[in-house]
């Protein structure tokens, strides 16, 4: 009898930094900066260390000081304390997005392991497979599809008629149909998500010495950058990162041949649709967006959706939800050629790159 079950050994390349965030940050109080290198403490270690030098005190009032320019080096350094070996958790080398003559900022973590070697977890990438599956499964429905049309024209009126308040949970309730109408199916008289024939393993862990610090940049059609205040550990670009993926036929209802052609056409989709507008675009094939910072774009399937709609695109879509949902000051009502306006960037050896790109193939 065959198995529907089949396993593979597969490939992510990371095509520009990665952050798949930890949900953690550390703070200038909380890092040493010093010959390229942040030491990230180890706090147990840390204050067990000032303890058995009698500075707990001293560094209780060193943490209650709010002057932005006094950081943990400053306050080592003034008891003489030069070597960070004992109180570090790992360290960071050859960091070049930080200026120490201006105010340290803080560091989002990205997830490690129980010994502090960075990892992409299989959820994660399971995560951006079901958007390229979803994705390919409305582009292969017929214009016509009258649960389609009915799909879209609800999703409208929400989008154009819903206020603030509601109109998260209104085309919440659409998505929880467009996704049973797509990613559900039938297995004896009971509704199962195909997405259940798709196990994805935690990937191999990745040396810390692929890790780089790199700084949020939004990028405007017109090439425009703006410096958002925040920086994330990220695996660098031209690493490969393995992991396990299984797939039931019998639940999702396709094989490997057909998931990477999947991905083939969503990433030609993804820069038709949505790439266009910016400058800061290299288009390479098969590529997808993972992680956090990767923005809008990366994580919907609005535009696919309205692709073939004339008089109410996806552009027009994003519009009507992100001026409801955002902060006016982000003033997406001005949204003409694409929306979200702002491309997810951030810079790594002074070359410019979109947050998150990545590839996956049969390793």
């Amino acid at each position: 009898m065959e198995s529907y079950l089949k396993h593979y050994k597969m490939k992510l390349k990371t095509l520009a930094p990665l952050y798949i965030g930890s949900g953690k940050e550390v703070t200038k109080k909380q890092y040493i900066f010093a010959n390229n290198k942040i030491y990230v403490v180890d706090v147990p270690k840390f204050l067990k260390f000032i303890a058995d030098k009698n500075l707990t005190d001293k560094y209780m009032t060193f943490l209650q000081n709010d002057d932005p320019r006094i950081k943990l080096k400053d306050f080592l350094e003034k008891y003489c304390i030069r070597n960070y070996d004992d109180i570090t958790a790992y360290v960071l080398k050859g960091v070049e997005n930080i200026d120490d003559k201006r105010s340290l900022k803080n560091v989002s973590l990205c997830v490690k392991n129980a010994y502090n070697e960075p990892y992409i977890p299989g959820s994660s990438i399971k995560g951006m497979l079901r958007t390229v599956i979803l994705w390919n499964m409305i582009c292969d429905t017929p214009e016509n599809n009258r649960k389609l049309q009915g799909i879209k024209k609800d999703a409208k009126h929400e989008a154009k008629t819903s206020d603030g308040r509601s109109i998260k949970r209104n085309l919440g309730r659409i998505s929880d149909i467009l996704e049973k109408n797509y990613l559900t199916k039938n297995i004896e008289e009971k509704d199962v998500s195909i997405m259940r024939g798709l196990i994805v393993g935690d990937s191999k862990p990745v040396s810390l010495d692929n890790i780089v610090l790199c700084q949020k940049i939004d990028v405007s059609p017109n090439g425009k950058e703006k410096t958002i205040n925040t920086m994330r550990e990220c695996i660098r670009p031209n690493v490969d990162i393995e992991f396990d993926l299984t797939i039931d036929s019998s639940v999702l209802g396709f094989d490997i041949e057909t998931l990477l052609k999947y991905i083939e056409n969503y990433s030609n989709n993804y820069y038709k649709l949505m790439m266009y507008p910016f400058k800061n675009v290299e288009e390479i094939d098969n590529s997808m967006f993972l992680g956090g910072g990767a923005g809008y774009f990366s994580k919907t399937v609005s535009y696919i959706l309205f692709d073939e709609e004339k008089d109410y695109d996806g552009v027009d879509f994003t519009r009507d939800l992100l001026k409801k949902t955002t902060p006016y000051k982000h003033k997406h009502e001005k949204d003409r050629d694409i929306s979200p306006h702002m491309q997810k960037c951030t810079r790594c050896n002074g070359k410019m790159y979109e947050m998150g790109k990545c590839q996956i193939e049969l390793a």
